[in-house]
């Protein structure tokens, strides 16, 4: 807008063809050096403004590759620890894979030696109480013994009591 409004200011009016012509020579140097430092202002201007947002921007750049710099190093450690558990990862399948018919082939024989445990406590807990109800009984056997045997000596002294007096 400005160039061409200069530009309009450089026709030349009738009057000014009238005037002489180093009076019109020297408005028009003074209106293209006005012109000239108009545009030279504006450039400078300009050029302060590109190098300030090129400042900004590189600013804002050396942060985002400090940032990116601090992820990375965060990211390698993290990158070792899942590569070391994919390692113990596999082991382990291959471990598990191994393991595993023997682990249930111990487990079986476990067990089968766990029945027969049971069974054996089983019976030396069935042949106790036979033995304690034998004791009981023979000792309740023997107190009926020795209760008939009483009562039977009674009975005969009572008779030989009686003999007595016939």
């Amino acid at each position: 807008d400005e160039l061409q409004k200069q530009q309009g200011s450089l026709r030349w009016p009738k009057e000014t063809l009238n005037k002489p012509p180093n009076e019109e020579l020297e408005k028009e140097k003074t209106a293209q050096g006005n012109l000239k430092r108009s545009v030279e202002e504006e450039a400078a201007r300009r050029l302060q403004e590109a190098h300030e947002e090129i400042c900004r921007l590189t600013k804002k750049l050396d942060t985002k590759e400090k940032e990116h710099d601090k992820l990375e190093l965060a990211l390698e450690p993290a990158q070792l620890e899942i590569e070391a558990l994919k390692g113990n990862l596999s082991r382990l399948k291959e471990s598990e894979s191994t393991d595993l018919p023997e682990t249930k082939q111990h487990n079986h024989r476990l067990d089968t030696e766990t029945l027969a445990v049971r069974n054996h406590v089983q019976k030396d807990s069935e042949r106790k109480m036979c033995v304690e109800l034998i004791s009981s009984l023979e000792t309740e056997l023997s107190k009926i013994q020795e209760g008939k045997r009483d009562t039977v000596m009674k009975s005969q002294g009572t008779v030989t009591k009686a003999e007595d007096f016939q």
